[in-house]
């Protein structure tokens, strides 16, 4: 897949993120820790609306997406790793079935899931189970998708 790496409209940086997930605060009105969903959703609004320009970079990322798209595959590629990290440090009902994992990864471009599997192979979590699930799923040699 093309892509200028000088525009960013295909990506956002780690510092931008870290930068919105620090503007929220991490208690509850009555300064308890965490916050039931309504409390965070309205936390988040009072956020955006004292400062629209921090979230930009995200909204502009997820403005437009389409499958064919890089920032899509890229999603797609992070919801994968989301569905790992559920299924080993979530609740039961949050697991996703090997079959769930498949429909992900039969929608991701075979450049996206080549470089899946090297990105995986950099940071040793090849041997991960749902990892490893994941990796039985890698493109097939006979698969002719560019």
């Amino acid at each position: 897949m093309t892509y200028d790496r000088g525009l960013a409209s295909a990506h956002f940086f780690q510092g931008q993120l870290l930068d919105m997930v620090a503007s929220l605060p991490s208690t509850d009105s009555d300064g308890d820790e965490g916050m039931t969903p309504g409390e965070l959703r309205r936390r988040f609004k009072a956020e955006l609306e004292r400062d629209p320009d921090i979230y930009r970079s995200v909204f502009l990322f997820l403005d437009g997406l389409q499958p064919g798209n890089l920032k899509y595959q890229r999603l797609l590629a992070a919801h994968l790793v989301l569905m790992v990290t559920l299924n080993a440090f979530g609740y039961d009902y949050q697991r996703t079935a090997p079959e769930g994992m498949r429909r992900i990864v039969d929608l991701l471009e075979p450049a996206i899931r080549r470089n899946f599997v090297v990105l995986v192979s950099q940071v040793h979590l090849e041997r991960h189970e749902d990892i490893e699930i994941l990796l039985t799923m890698r493109v097939a040699e006979t698969d002719t998708r560019r």
